[in-house]
């Protein structure tokens, strides 16, 4: 097996293994939106935190925690 067959082999695999957990190849993905937003600043690199832009608000439950 030559050089090119084993590449082409090892990428299939991948791509066997990532189909067979539903995970599929998406220009919108996570992967895309944190490297739109890393940034390299003071010697490191920085990215925000990921949040969900439309999600219902969180209830106060600070009463319940000072219980």
């Amino acid at each position: 097996m030559d050089v090119h067959e084993m590449e082409l082999e090892e990428k299939l695999q991948t791509f066997w293994e990532f189909e067979s957990i539903g995970i599929k190849h998406d220009e919108n993905s996570v992967l895309a939106t944190f490297r739109g937003i890393i940034t390299f600043e003071n010697q490191r690199y920085e990215v925000g935190l990921p949040w969900k832009e439309a999600h219902d608000p969180l209830p106060d439950i600070r009463s319940l925690s000072q219980r």
